[in-house]
């Protein structure tokens, strides 16, 4: 009898371990599967949320239960895609993107990781319709292969210092330090081009870089100078490897952004393709 017992309550805790791990694993974000790089995303999915109604897109969920990602067929800078001078290669729709109270959705795209001694780089065409608030907060950034909280390279906006223009600022942390800010105020409404870059640096961490370009000129070989650049200050902000890219909807102040053309590689030609050379391009500066 007591053998029984004991079985009874042998089965019966295995019943429960396994109910709880398929509760658990019922709320578990879904794995992505890797993209190989290069990798282009032109967002032509059906209109409606990213993660939930369009087919074949391999964006995820990783946080946020309302104010889903939306894809865009309404008309826009080049039929429902935006546009940037001499870029070639667009086509497809695009997405809709905010800032502001309550729960909002994040969404994540895994890659291939690169190799340590290597750089990642991601593009996309970006245009802030409006935006409220001084302080400014993240919404575009690389995440560490397989994690879904270790963050860096963030592409930041705040408001301009004059009505309907924005600034951008860049950051490997989230608020300590703070995210350094561009001065210049872009106006709302303009379609630009933002290329990042984390640069994996052999040696003894922390010693990783960021960069971050607005408007390059196209057709280069490789990189220009950038317009923001540091080195990642904290251990704890070192991807090791990348392995994602991130599009956040943050809470502090509001936002409306339309984001296009994301995409990442390992060489910059990868990420910014022109029909033009460098000197037809200045007829566009």
């Amino acid at each position: 009898m007591q053998t029984g017992i004991r079985i009874f309550k042998s089965l019966g805790v295995s019943i429960a371990i396994v109910a709880l791990g398929a509760l658990f694993l019922s709320q578990a974000p879904s794995a992505s599967a890797q993209v190989s790089l290069p990798f282009e995303e032109h967002f032509d999915y059906a209109a409606g949320d990213l993660t939930t109604t369009t087919t074949g897109s391999m964006w995820i969920n990783i946080s946020g239960t309302g104010s889903f990602i939306q894809v865009l067929d309404t008309p826009s800078d080049s039929g429902t895609s935006l546009l940037y001078p001499a870029m070639v290669g667009i086509s497809g729709r695009r997405i809709e993107t905010t800032h502001g109270s309550g729960s909002r959705e994040d969404v994540s795209l895994a890659f291939s990781p690169p190799a340590d001694g290597s750089s990642v780089f991601a593009s996309c065409l970006m245009k802030v319709n409006s935006i409220v608030g001084t302080i400014g907060d993240y919404h575009f950034h690389f995440v560490q292969a397989n994690s879904a909280s270790t963050f860096s390279c963030r592409v930041f906006v705040r408001e301009g210092s004059v009505a309907n223009t924005y600034n951008l600022g860049f950051n490997y942390a989230s608020t300590s330090p703070p995210a350094v800010f561009d001065t210049v105020d872009r106006p709302d409404g303009a379609t630009i081009l933002i290329v990042m870059a984390y640069d994996r640096v052999v040696g003894t961490a922390p010693n990783d870089t960021i960069r971050l370009w607005v408007n390059p000129a196209l057709g280069q070989a490789s990189p220009p100078t950038p317009l923001l650049s540091m080195t990642v200050g904290d251990v704890a902000f070192e991807l090791t490897p990348p392995g994602g890219l991130n599009i956040r909807q943050g809470g502090v102040g509001t936002a409306d952004f339309e984001l296009d053309e994301i995409r990442i590689g390992t060489a910059w030609t990868q990420v910014t393709p022109s029909s033009l050379s460098v000197k037809d391009w200045t007829l566009y500066r």
